[in-house]
């Protein structure tokens, strides 16, 4: 293991830098061309680096593809974390979920990977992707259960709220503009707010939790 503040260290640290930011250029040049349609070399020249150097950080287009999915679900399981370290009634965990994925989402540029080619992945690595995106779903399920039998939420299908929920989350890169009026916080609210105001037994609007 290498020392703090050692060479070695800096090295590491560097490279992962450099694989950050290779997944999110990846990730926008996706969105723009699609999965199929982007080649190394576009992601490359998005970089400025030329493909060799792209090929030192991934072996092809599939591994950088896996990577921005695992990116993906990487912010998706922090969200949940602070959703649930805390003492959070179900509605403050949902909206805390949601709030805290869709800004993540839109800042990485990430959350369109989400919507591409899966077919795309070799078996293995699409299992993988499948498996930790299912914890994310039995998370979303959990929490609606617990608010259904306290009374919180409205009595429904957990499992199609929580597609319901994923969908509307996931769908936000289709039509978002980055340069528009609508800043990913304000987005992230009120979606937080529309989504939970829709399940809850009081009907009230529920407004949360906003994170500073």
């Amino acid at each position: 293991m290498a020392k703090p503040g050692s060479y070695a260290e800096f090295k590491k640290e560097s490279r992962r830098l450099w694989k950050t930011e290779i997944i999110k250029a990846a990730a926008a040049a996706f969105k723009k061309k699609g999965y199929h349609g982007t080649t190394m070399d576009d992601i490359a020249r998005k970089l400025k680096i030329t493909k060799g150097s792209l090929y030192y950080y991934f072996k092809n287009k599939e591994a950088v593809l896996f990577a921005c999915h695992m990116a993906s679900l990487d912010i998706a399981d922090m969200a949940i974390e602070h959703a649930m370290n805390s003492n959070f009634t179900p509605s403050e965990k949902l909206h805390a979920f949601v709030f805290r994925y869709i800004v993540e989402m839109m800042d990485e540029l990430l959350a369109s990977v989400l919507l591409l080619e899966e077919e795309a992945l070799s078996p293995n690595l699409l299992k993988e992707v499948i498996e930790r995106r299912d914890q994310i779903e039995r998370f979303l399920r959990e929490t609606l259960t617990e608010g259904m039998k306290t009374g919180e939420f409205r009595k429904g299908n957990p499992k199609l709220i929580a597609f319901a929920i994923l969908g509307a989350i996931n769908w936000i890169p289709k039509w978002c503009d980055p340069a528009g009026e609508k800043r990913p916080p304000e987005i992230a609210h009120e979606f937080a707010v529309y989504l939970l105001s829709g399940l809850r037994q009081d009907g009230k609007v529920f407004r949360g939790r906003v994170p500073k």
